[in-house]
């Protein structure tokens, strides 16, 4: 990739984590039951993922669960929301790394978040996918590399997501 693509990608990741940062902060404030730790993916190296969130109950201070957090960032709504297969089982596999190779034990859930200038849409991909009910997949023209061109497409295999 040229310099100038990665210079946008880098600028698209921090967009991404300044959005999920400002979420959590929310979340923490108005939460009476869970606080939220989020620890944030190197924006220097390619990761499998955004962000991890330790969630923890307020009142005992134990830990629940993990929160392996992919994030991304639109400019405009979208009446059609989708999810690249291949994303999906970079984040399954990031979450069977974390569980094999780094011997977390408590639970892992993936979840998916698309921030818009009107909205924040968040999935909860790992209780879809236990319910079977990721959405249909199908393969999609779309952007190749949406930070170097929106014209160069290539075909995708995609999960379309339903919003509620």
């Amino acid at each position: 990739m040229t310099t100038k693509t990665e210079h946008k990608m880098y600028l698209a990741g921090e967009q991404e984590r300044y959005s999920i940062a400002n979420f959590f902060n929310q979340l923490n404030e108005e939460s009476n039951k869970h606080s939220f730790k989020v620890i944030m993916s190197d924006s220097n190296r390619s990761v499998g993922y955004d962000a991890m969130v330790l969630v923890k109950d307020k009142l005992t201070g134990e830990s629940i669960k993990w929160i392996l957090l992919e994030a991304k960032v639109r400019s405009t709504e979208f009446d059609n929301w989708f999810l690249e297969l291949k994303k999906l089982n970079t984040l399954k596999r990031e979450r069977r790394f974390k569980i094999e190779k780094e011997y977390i034990s408590l639970p892992i859930q993936i979840m998916y978040i698309n921030f818009t200038p009107n909205k924040t849409v968040l999935w909860n991909l790992s209780r879809l996918e236990k319910d079977n009910n990721l959405g249909e997949l199908v393969r999609k023209e779309m952007n190749a590399v949406t930070v170097q061109s929106t014209t160069t497409k290539t075909k995708k295999q995609v999960y379309l997501l339903e919003e509620d």
